[in-house]
């Protein structure tokens, strides 16, 4: 039997007769075997929140909150939203400060001034901190986006937290916090049942702010005491309305860790099976007469990718990578050649727009018209935030955020067939050791709805790790713990 207590000692739930068992490996043949169970969504359930919980004694005898805001009208408004909250106000600046109005100034790349932020707000206010709130970036106009617009974006907001998240970790303010992302049209909400399209004319979908959100899942997984979750907001609704929905989420204890506000509805993420009748298995065959690109494809998945278009009837493929071939992927070349597939193999790193269009126009030149992307190209990056440092996320980073970008303005004007990005379960999963690499991932699945509200293909995939192909060779996560199989290669 299974005893579960409150702090307080109050018994609060009672599991009799409880067996575990392990599963054996006949069980997980028989599970493996049936691939459309494999295949899930997120879907947004409509959830009100709880009854508020009376203010504990820690609120009611000063409390403060350490809000992290640039100059927006949101955290404005979410103050005056919250009159009897006592909020200390950061802004991103040049150097570490305090100026005359006691608004704390920070360099989100310095990592030093976020150490000395929490002590010198420790000696002024005291330790009675009673919760984070990072709203960095947000913005109800989608910016002009470039690969220049997206990185600038990308590493005031990014580094911003990631550096809060390091510094709190050593500070005696954060020993048992809550951590609150606002993110602003980071998330395309249809509510559970809804056809899985995205609307053309719904609010614009910004990936530079779903980045932060995928980093949130990740802090929650390495650490806990942090309590991190992630609230999202329609850029179009009413600046009040979003800050008295925020001010509601921040009066009562966290339900949900994902929470998108729409059309005054609040909203939670929920990892469900997709529908049967969407699952159901399809024989794709390609145009002999049509070009493929797969980015990432010397790599094992690329290659494996590569072999299974070919099986499927191209015959047409233009393989890129930022080494060339290694010996083993040029044999697998050969036995597509031998297939009867034409193979331009071009060494150009996908974050290079100049080095792709060149391997593109090549191709333009002596293969028929691209009709496809296969963006698999990507970094892993695995280690623990306390471990990352800006340069690290960044090699992780452009792959999928730079180079998803040049893909998309060099086949922009043309009719392409699909544009699939290559994403991770890292992007829905809580998963200790992936944080800038889930970032990258959460970009990816924005960034296919930003696509699709330009009537432009795209789809996102979140792949599990693969058997013996690419990263999943390199992880030793949670996901195996958890019961997450591998994916073999031949499905």
């Amino acid at each position: 039997d299974v005893h579960i207590n409150n702090d307080d000692g109050t018994l609060c739930m009672k599991l009799e007769g409880l067996t575990l068992a392990p599963v054996t490996q006949v069980e997980r043949t028989y599970i493996a075997s049936e691939a459309s169970q494999w295949l899930y969504d997120i879907a947004w359930e409509a959830k009100t929140l709880s009854r508020p919980a009376p203010d504990s004694p820690k609120e009611t005898t000063g409390a403060y909150r350490i809000i992290l805001a640039d100059d927006n009208v949101y955290t404005k408004a979410l103050v005056t939203a919250m009159p009897e909250a006592q909020f200390v106000v950061v802004q991103p600046g040049d150097k570490y400060c305090c100026d005359e109005s006691g608004i704390y100034h920070v360099n989100p790349e310095n990592p030093d001034d976020f150490t000395c932020l929490l002590n010198q707000i420790r000696e002024t206010h005291g330790e009675n901190c009673c919760g984070f709130l990072h709203a960095w970036g947000l913005s109800a106009d989608l910016p002009k986006l470039s690969v220049d617009t997206l990185n600038q974006a990308l590493q005031s907001s990014w580094a911003g937290l990631f550096h809060l998240v390091v510094a709190m970790a050593e500070s005696p303010l954060a020993r048992e916090i809550r951590l609150v992302v606002l993110t602003c049209g980071a998330r395309c909400v249809r509510p559970y049942g809804e056809p899985g399209t995205t609307p053309l004319d719904g609010p614009r979908v910004n990936p530079t702010q779903a980045s932060i959100a995928g980093v949130a899942l990740s802090i929650a997984a390495e650490y806990p005491n942090l309590h991190c979750g992630c609230i999202d907001f329609d850029p179009a609704a009413n600046v009040t309305e979003v800050a008295t929905a925020i001010a509601s989420e921040l009066s009562t204890p966290m339900e949900d860790d994902i929470v998108a506000i729409r059309d005054g509805i609040r909203y939670a993420s929920r990892l469900k099976p997709m529908c049967r009748n969407n699952t159901e298995h399809t024989f794709i065959e390609f145009d002999a007469d049509a070009t493929y690109l797969i980015t990432g494809g010397f790599g094992g998945i690329g290659l494996v990718v590569a072999n299974w278009m070919a099986e499927q009837g191209a015959r047409n493929l233009v393989l890129t990578g930022r080494r060339g071939a290694t010996e083993d992927a040029r044999e697998a070349l050969k036995s597509l050649e031998a297939l009867g597939v034409t193979v331009l193999a071009g060494i150009a790193d996908v974050t290079d727009a100049t080095a792709l269009r060149k391997v593109l126009d090549e191709a333009k030149e002596t293969m028929p018209p691209l009709r496809g992307v296969m963006h698999a190209a990507g970094v892993l990056g695995e280690g623990l935030l306390s471990q990352q440092n800006l340069e690290r996320c960044q090699e992780t980073l452009a792959p999928k955020v730079s180079g998803t970008w040049n893909l998309h303005e060099l086949t922009m004007d043309l009719y392409l067939d699909f544009f699939v990005l290559f994403s991770s379960s890292s992007a829905v999963l809580h998963t200790a050791g992936t944080g800038p690499y889930a970032g990258a991932n959460s970009f990816l699945d924005a960034f296919a709805h930003y696509r699709r509200q330009l009537d432009l293909p795209a789809t996102s995939i979140h792949w599990g790790a693969w058997h013996d192909l690419g990263m999943g060779t390199l992880r030793t996560g949670p996901d195996t713990k958890w019961g997450i199989g591998s994916i073999p290669s031949y499905h």
